[in-house]
């Protein structure tokens, strides 16, 4: 029988070596192996360890910062640790044994030759501190759960003690004191569920039962019996503010909540602020009984847009009709030199709102035929703005704007004020396949109202005298 003849291969292995206190040690060795029947030679340490304390789970959560700048698998240099925190040795050094007692790192360490003590050189996320953060969102998601009901089911108290108080204050109002019977049922519901730790969808909505949507909605129905118990009128961004943290979260919910309820909100004394249209020029109407000059105010008019709708005996005399989308320029235009009396000018805000347009229409339908132009940012917007009025234009069966200050000249006037346009620009000018969007492709630019204002003259606004 023929004997073996080992072939001896160099390795580098970790083998892990008993240690007390629940510490799991492995100590780096040399060594030569057969490849052919594994035996082992010439096994050798290096002076290099790892260590961890072996715990089933950590006793207290990973902090965020630690797991975010190590990981499982790669250990980190202490000098790196050193410049993310912005510490040098002596300062970490106490933190890194904190860490590890608690069971949240592995170290490496070397051993001094001459001194036999072992220094830290590098640390990555322990097994068990990984084990524990798998765990750590679950718990933590049950947790919020947990608070989120709690909240939940604090904000509806006191409910019935408003219920009775309303019922008297509007007992001679048949449209709120059917409310009441409605709104008992659904929040006695709630309240028992979330007394359970439990969440009970809305019934006849799509609400998802504890999503962000039914909480809101839970806490406006809370809301609306406080404001019917205390008999007295309130702004929708106060309310909203104070039932919801977010000034403007009950405007987005609004319709919603009015059908879902059947009642305007108004009727029980939760308005709206008051949106302002502003305005000025030749017409002359009545509000109310009241006569109303649109050339009164200096330097504009501003109506409330409820009053808008109330308008009556409506007569234009201005040639024609400016719409403007920036305050700035709107107001630039109504001082001297540049303010025409033969213009009728109305500020839009942009995409302009309900009331603007309605105002707007009352003055074209008073005087059939009176020109009105558009004036608007030369970009993307402005192009989407033109197109949005065009399009009511039509609607309405009213003729069609004019883009003020669009045409080839006043392009090729404003170029030195311009900005070329990039590649994503020329991209959704394309796409909106518009006249005025060409104009701007042709002229490379894009340019804001506020640029040309010290350039314009009063001749610019000679359009139709």
């Amino acid at each position: 029988m023929t004997a073996h003849l080992c072939v001896w291969r160099a390795l580098t292995e970790w083998r892990p070596a008993p240690e007390p206190g629940g510490w799991t040690v492995a100590y780096e060795h040399k060594l030569h192996r057969c490849a052919e029947c594994g035996a082992e030679k010439s096994v050798r340490t290096t002076g290099r360890r790892h260590r961890y304390r072996d715990t089933q789970r950590c006793d207290a959560p990973v902090p965020p910062a630690l797991s975010k700048m190590l990981t499982t698998t790669r250990f980190k240099a202490v000098a790196q640790v050193m410049a993310a925190l912005g510490q040098n040795r002596l300062e970490i050094e106490p933190q890194i044994q904190e860490w590890l007692k608690a069971g949240w790192i592995e170290i490496e360490e070397t051993q001094d030759v001459a001194t036999r003590a072992w220094q830290v050189q590098a640390l990555r996320l322990s097994p068990s501190a990984a084990e524990s953060l798998i765990h750590q969102p679950h718990a933590a998601r049950q947790q919020q759960q947990q608070d989120t009901l709690a909240t939940a089911l604090a904000g509806l108290a006191g409910w019935q003690m408003d219920l009775a108080t309303a019922r008297e204050y509007w007992d001679d109002d048949p449209q709120v004191s059917a409310l009441f019977p409605r709104l008992e049922s659904l929040l006695q519901a709630q309240e028992q569920a979330l007394r359970q730790g439990e969440w009970l969808a809305l019934p006849d909505t799509r609400q998802r039962p504890g999503d962000a949507p039914h909480r809101r909605w839970l806490q406006v129905l809370r809301g609306l019996l406080a404001l019917l118990a205390a008999d007295h009128w309130e702004y929708e961004r106060t309310f909203s503010a104070r039932w919801l943290g977010d000034s403007k979260q009950l405007g987005r919910d609004r319709q919603g909540l009015e059908a879902y309820l059947d009642i305007h909100f108004e009727h029980v004394s939760l308005w709206d602020h008051t949106p302002i249209v502003y305005c000025w020029g030749a017409f002359q109407a009545a509000c109310a009984g009241y006569p109303l000059d649109g050339r009164a105010g200096v330097p504009f008019v501003a109506l409330a847009a409820e009053s808008i709708g109330a308008l009556r005996e409506i007569q234009v005399s201005a040639r024609y009709v400016l719409v403007i989308e920036n305050q700035t320029a709107f107001e630039t235009l109504l001082r001297p030199p540049l303010r025409r009396d033969a213009v009728l000018y109305l500020f839009s805000g942009g995409h302009a709102g309900y009331a603007e347009r309605e105002l707007l229409c009352a003055w074209l339908t008073a005087a059939p035929g009176l020109p009105w132009y558009l004036w608007t940012d030369w970009d993307v917007g402005g192009v989407r703005i033109q197109q949005d009025w065009a399009r009511w234009a039509a609607d309405r069966h009213l003729a069609a704007p004019v883009a003020w200050l669009w045409d080839q000249a006043s392009l090729a006037r404003w170029y030195a004020w311009g900005h070329p346009l990039t590649d994503d620009q020329r991209i959704q000018l394309v796409a909106l396949s518009h006249p005025l969007a060409e104009s701007l492709l042709q002229a490379g630019y894009t340019l804001e109202q506020e640029t040309v204002l010290p350039e314009l003259n009063p001749m610019d606004l000679e359009l139709s005298e």
